[in-house]
Formats: C-alpha cells, sequence, structure tokens
C-alpha cells in the first residue's frame, strides 16, 4: 500500500514538475527582446534644445535626469534590520571578541 501511495505521490510531482517546466518555457519565449523604458521628456526637450548651442562649451549647469522618477516623489525606503549609526573609533583584530589574530611570535 505504501509503495503504491510513493508511486503515486511520485508520479503527481513528476507531472507538475513537467507541466511547470512547459509553462515556463512558453513564457519565456513570449517576449525574448528587453524594450528599454521610456526617457523623460524635460531630458529629451533640454537636449533638443541645447544640441546645437554647445559648440565647444560643453554643457553646464542644471541637467535633468534621463529617467522620470516623478512615481518616487514623496516615497521613503524602508530599511530593515539593524543600523550601523557611526563607524568604530578602533579597529583592532587582536583585541576582537574572539582574536582574529595569533599572539606575535
Amino acid at each position: 500500500m505504501k509503495k503504491a501511495q510513493a508511486s503515486i505521490t511520485l508520479t503527481a510531482i513528476f507531472a507538475t514538475f513537467i507541466m511547470l517546466t512547459t509553462i515556463m518555457v512558453g513564457l519565456a519565449q513570449q517576449n525574448p527582446s528587453p524594450i528599454l523604458a521610456p526617457r523623460n521628456r524635460a531630458f529629451v526637450n533640454y537636449f533638443s534644445a541645447t544640441l546645437h548651442e554647445i559648440g565647444n562649451s560643453g554643457i553646464y549647469g542644471l541637467v535633468p535626469a534621463p529617467v522620470d522618477l516623478s512615481h518616487a516623489r514623496g516615497k521613503r525606503i524602508l530599511r530593515e534590520g539593524p543600523t550601523i549609526l557611526a563607524l568604530p573609533s578602533a579597529y583592532d583584530l587582536r583585541t576582537a571578541n574572539p582574536p582574529r589574530l595569533p599572539p606575535v611570535r
């Protein structure tokens, strides 16, 4: 009885694996090439307006970012785990607990 249950379980796992593999291959083939994100309109407008004015002087001043990050305005990054507020004043491997250097001979 246990052999039959083990055989059925293994068959079900194998069939599930085959189905998932087939689905993943199908999803991977839908869009094989990556797509570029749209450029920031302010960036495009800035360079289209100043490209003919540049000459040999170069570009100075505030240049808009090439990526539009307006969707992230006002949001905070949540950092989990311990945070280091300051670096230690001294770093000596001889006084570490446990010692990480052997004594001098």
